[in-house]
């Protein structure tokens, strides 16, 4: 899992096969420049990293998803 606040960093997550995590309120991007590295979640700030763990990413893992939507 990559989590960052820059472009290049969830560049370099996707480029890695993890799963990537945006967070747009912070850090020298704008929401569109991070949405345009096509992170697999967008989130205003940090608080928001353990629901999208236990609520998304975690039942995706069990259904067998992978980061970038694939199987």
């Amino acid at each position: 899992m990559k989590i960052d606040d820059t472009a290049a960093g969830i560049n370099s997550g996707n480029n890695a096969g993890a799963w990537t995590i945006a967070v747009y309120a912070s850090g020298s991007n704008t929401f569109d420049q991070l949405a345009a590295a096509e992170p697999d979640f967008l989130v205003p700030d940090i608080s928001y990293v353990a629901s999208v763990i236990f609520e998304s990413i975690q039942p995706a893992l069990r259904d067998g998803f992978r980061p970038g939507g694939g199987r």
